[in-house]
């Protein structure tokens, strides 16, 4: 079974090991996104963020992700994290969101990140959408600079990539 037929078992898979998987293939997606905001309490000029990601599924319903990030202002951001679909870790949560659709969820303070990809054959897409949180005009997080907490407009995404390996 290859890497890609693997995958399409996995999404059709919610939290049970069907036959196919029983392999141990690994599957690997990379992908990346460009979205802008800006700082409210400033005459700032937008930020804009270009975030890349690898992940890299494999076992029962293990995911691992990593993450590098950098803005128009030279800051750069990397992270890893392990865990399975449907396991929350920390704010994020990576489920199938039904056939062929892999979904990761972060929950912030004011504001919910969702990112869905979405497999045809060999191809996949990107779709990411921030949304404000009932009562909430912005998105209250900590900057990438300096870790002081700030208010920003939501952000808009400009330009996704997608890519199975």
């Amino acid at each position: 079974m290859s890497s890609k037929s693997a995958m399409f078992c996995w999404l059709g898979a919610i939290f049970v090991a069907p036959p196919c998987l029983a392999q141990d293939k690994v599957t690997t997606i990379r992908g990346s996104f460009t979205e802008t905001h800006t700082r409210l309490e400033c005459d700032c000029n937008p930020t804009t963020w270009t975030q890349n990601f690898v992940i890299t599924l494999s076992g029962k319903n293990h995911i691992r992700e990593q993450w590098d990030g950098r803005n128009n202002n030279n800051v750069t951001t990397s992270a890893q994290h392990e865990s399975d679909l449907g396991e929350a870790r920390g704010s994020a949560i990576w489920r199938v969101a039904g056939p062929n659709r892999l979904e990761r969820t972060v929950v912030f303070k004011q504001h919910v990140q969702k990112m869905t990809i979405t497999t045809a054959g060999a191809q996949c897409t990107l779709d990411v959408r921030f949304a404000l949180k009932p009562g909430f005009t912005d998105m209250y997080v900590p900057r990438a600079d300096n870790g002081e907490w700030a208010h920003f407009t939501l952000p808009r995404t400009t330009q996704t990539s997608c890519e199975i390996f």
